[in-house]
């Protein structure tokens, strides 16, 4: 976003707080135009005006940075769903599956909680009772799962480009060491989901050839 496109979302945010005391005065208006494109100058000013005119709509005190960046990142990223959204999500997945791991089929966050939950365990909290668990633990153990996920996620898609890049090179200078652990700790599921996959994959080969085998000697599957 330039300056000239800032000065007209500022302008904008003027007009719609005309009782605003702080918003009279031309040099924190000035001010505001100068620290705005500075944070906002990476940003499609679309979106950011965009942004400006949904806070207008439902909020009566001007906005700061901080509320029109988490406007943006509701409108720019929707496949970080809010924790409610995300359990209901869950819920009515575990109401119509079987045991079978069905997590593939929800959004990379919430799939990523599931997975660190462990399907299975919360399908049985999902039983309630017939699985020895008190009702609505499995979703109290989301919900305190997913959220400081979410909370992240959002603070990080929240921060401007060149702020972002700057913390993430600091955190890669910092805690190198610590987030390669990490990320070797997660490879390792990976690897070994993959082994399991493979495995059973194999077993139902197997046994497919094993029923067409019987049924080219002239026997059943069964037999």
């Amino acid at each position: 976003m330039t300056k000239q496109e800032t000065v007209k979302v500022v302008t904008l945010i003027v007009m719609a707080y005309p009782a605003a005391e702080k918003l009279k005065d031309e040099n924190t208006i000035t001010a505001m135009v100068e620290v705005w494109a500075n944070i906002f100058k990476d940003d499609n000013p679309r979106l950011v005006e965009l942004a400006v005119q949904k806070h207008i709509a439902t909020n009566k005190w001007p906005p700061n940075i901080a509320e029109i960046r988490d406007q943006m990142v509701t409108l720019e990223h929707p496949e970080i769903i809010p924790p409610d959204v995300a359990w209901a999500a869950v819920s009515d997945l575990l109401y119509s599956s079987g045991y079978g791991d069905q997590s593939h089929m929800l959004p990379p966050l919430v799939a990523r909680c599931v997975e660190t939950i462990g399907w299975d365990h919360l399908k049985e909290m999902h039983r309630g009772a017939h699985g020895g668990y008190k009702p609505g633990m499995d979703r109290v153990t989301f919900i305190s799962q997913y959220t400081p996920m979410y909370e992240r996620e959002r603070e990080k898609a929240m921060l401007p480009k060149m702020i972002s890049e700057a913390v993430s090179k600091t955190e890669k200078v910092l805690g190198g060491e610590a987030y390669r652990q990490i990320e070797a700790a997660h490879q390792k599921r990976r690897d070994q989901d993959e082994l399991w996959d493979n495995l059973m994959n194999r077993d139902i080969k197997a046994l497919r050839a094993r029923a067409e085998e019987k049924k080219l000697l002239g026997g059943n599957e069964n037999g």
